[in-house]
This record gives structure tokens, C-alpha cells and sequence, in this order.
């Protein structure tokens, strides 16, 4: 069901005008198990929508050869202020080998998810496809286009999305996506300015007597999430520290299996598709304790997507480790956390 959602999102690109890409990437998908996944034709759901409001809007000019003026008019594109639909500024950043690989790593992807922790392989899931996403070029994904992405789901599971996840994401206003920095990322922009969103966690943590769950994460207006998916020796070595790194003070609480295993699955390469590394900001996590404190508002900090991991016997294993700290000091309050949910 989620390899299905992300093929969902793949498809409504044809809807957003760039149906090369989806060509592509359905093409490559079909090729490798033309017998577990469903053949679907975009001209069927692309006479669904209503090409008035679906129209993208490109913002440079196709005979105009100068790159740099390109590129300052991309820039002045991405500075304007949100127009109401969904707004490609350029074109499309991203070539067919890196297609090919996107299909085949959400083919890979819809291999490694679970029952046994459905919400962490959920979230990890779309932190890939929003990576994915990014690489396509700097754009505005409008509401209006998020709502046919859940028709688009439902239309091919044929099962309705549960109500919980349509709640939260009727809360967003619109998502950015792009380059910054050097590095991929997606921009939440929520309905309610002050509130955000809100997406329960409600995770006890057994092995921490001080902790008496992770409660929920609330997503502020303007929250970021930035990628970053390569693997070299060097960051092999950063996301084996990361993983293993303990704050003073601070709360462990890490999958045992997780921690028998990561060392081999990043050293023996035992890993389906490239790890993806996560930074946020302006999402915090909300942590229930057993102390006079009670409640206790943390900051994410990092994260790392990590799927495909199991045990020897093939138990799985949760595939996201978070981590958060007061913005006070990290020696005083932090966490990191494998999600078990």
C-alpha cells in the first residue's frame, strides 16, 4: 500500500505537466515485476482533473540560450510569493539515468516495508519521496494537486486513506521543494500559522523509567527538511558515529536489534538503496516523563532513514532513528530514538 502512495505522487506529476517523468519512471517500474505491480495508464486519470487550475506555470523563457540569465530568473521565480497553483520554476533539473534510479529505488523501497513498524516505515517512505521530489527542480506543490494525490492513492488501492492522515494533511497550505544550500529539501507551509500540524506518535519507551512515551510531533508553518543521500567511506563512518553517539544526560533509547545490526548493514553494504540522512528545523517532538517535569518540548534534530535492515533470521528492523534537544543545551536535555511504531 505505501509503494502504491508513492506511485500515486509519481503519477500526479504527469498531471502537473512533466509526463516524461512519469513515463520514465512507470516505464522502469513495469520492467522490473511487471507481475506484482499494476500496469496504469496516465491518460486515464489526466482526464480526471480539471487542466484549468492543473495549468504549471514555467517561469523562463525556452529561446533565451543565456544560462546565467536562466538561472537569475529561476531565482526570482522561487522569491515570489506563493500564487495560489502549483509553479515549476525552470525546468525540470533532472536527467533519465537519475529517473531510471528513482524507479528503481522506489521499487527497492516497496520491498522493505512492514506490518511491524507501519508508521516509521510510513514516514520514511515520504521523507524518500520528497527527496525525490526536490532533485525534480524548484516548485510549489499547491493543495488542490496534494488532494489528487490521495484520489490518485485511493483510486489505486481502492481503499479509502485513514481519516487520521487526511486530517493532517487537509492542515497544509502548500510544500516547496528545491535546492538550498547545496542540499535538497522540502518547505511545509501549514493552514494554521500559529498551531502547525500535529502528528501523534504516542511511542512508550519501556527501557528509560524517567520517559513515559514520545507523544507527538508538531510541525511548525514553515518547517524545513533538508536530504542528503550519498555514501561514501567518509559518510559511512559519519552515520555509524551518529548512530552510536550518546549525550550526556541525555535519553537512549535505541531498537537492541537496530543496534546488533547497523554496523554490518552499513560496512557489508547490506543496505537496498542509499541510506538518507535527515536535518530539520522548526519541528519539535513533545515527550510525556515520569518526573515533576511532565512534559517535556524538544527540538529534531537529525535523522537517518535506513531501510531494508533486518536481523540475521530477517527480523525487521525499524528503519528511522531521531534525535532532539532543548534549546537550551543539549548536555541538559536530549534524546535519540529509534521509531518502533
Amino acid at each position: 500500500m505505501k509503494f502504491l502512495f508513492s506511485l500515486a505522487i509519481l503519477l500526479s506529476l504527469s498531471n502537473l505537466g512533466i509526463n516524461n517523468t512519469y513515463r520514465s519512471i512507470s516505464s522502469t517500474i513495469e520492467k522490473q515485476d511487471s507481475k506484482s505491480i499494476p500496469k496504469f495508464k496516465s491518460e486515464s486519470l489526466i482526464n480526471q482533473v480539471d487542466e484549468k487550475r492543473r495549468q504549471v506555470v514555467l517561469s523562463n523563457d525556452p529561446v533565451d540560450n543565456n544560462k546565467i540569465d536562466l538561472e537569475n530568473k529561476k531565482k526570482k521565480c522561487y522569491k515570489e510569493k506563493y500564487s495560489g497553483q502549483t509553479k515549476l520554476c525552470g525546468k525540470p533539473s533532472i536527467s533519465r539515468q537519475e529517473l531510471s534510479k528513482i524507479a528503481k529505488d522506489i521499487y527497492a523501497l516497496s520491498k522493505t516495508t512492514t506490518e511491524s513498524f507501519s508508521l516509521s516505515d510510513s514516514l520514511m517512505m515520504t521523507f524518500y519521496v520528497f527527496n525525490y521530489f526536490a532533485h525534480i527542480g524548484h516548485f510549489y506543490l499547491a493543495p488542490q494537486d496534494i488532494n489528487i494525490l490521495i484520489k490518485n492513492f485511493e483510486k489505486l488501492t481502492q481503499e479509502t486513506l485513514d481519516q487520521e492522515i487526511k486530517d493532517l494533511i487537509k492542515e497544509i497550505d502548500y510544500l516547496q521543494f528545491g535546492k538550498e544550500h547545496g542540499q535538497y529539501f522540502v518547505r511545509i507551509f501549514a493552514k494554521n500559522k500559529e498551531k502547525g500540524l500535529v502528528l501523534n506518535i504516542n511511542q512508550e519507551l519501556e527501557d528509560v523509567p524517567e520517559v513515559k512515551e514520545i507523544s507527538h510531533i508538531r510541525i511548525k508553518d514553515q518547517a524545513t527538511i533538508f536530504f542528503k543521500q550519498y555514501l561514501n567511506n567518509f559518510q559511512q563512518k559519519l552515520n555509524i558515529q551518529y548512530v552510536k553517539t550518546k549525550k550526556v544526560l541525555g535519553v537512549y533509547s535505541i531498537n537492541e536489534d537496530y543496534l546488533q545490526n547497523y554496523k554490518s548493514y552499513f560496512e557489508d553494504k547490506k543496505y537496498p538503496i542509499t541510506p538518507l540522512s535527515l536535518k530539520f528545523n522548526g519541528i519539535d517532538l513533545f515527550v510525556s516523563t515520569n518526573t515533576i517535569i511532565k512534559d517535556v518540548k524538544l527540538s529534531l534534530g537529525k535523522g537517518l532513514c535506513t531501510p531494508g535492515m533486518t536481523t540475521e533470521d530477517g527480523k525487521p528492523i525499524p528503519s528511522i532513528i531521531i534525535d532532539a534537544n532543548s534549546g537550551i543545551s543539549d548536555l541538559l536535555v536530549s534524546i535519540k530514538s529509534s521509531l518502533d511504531i
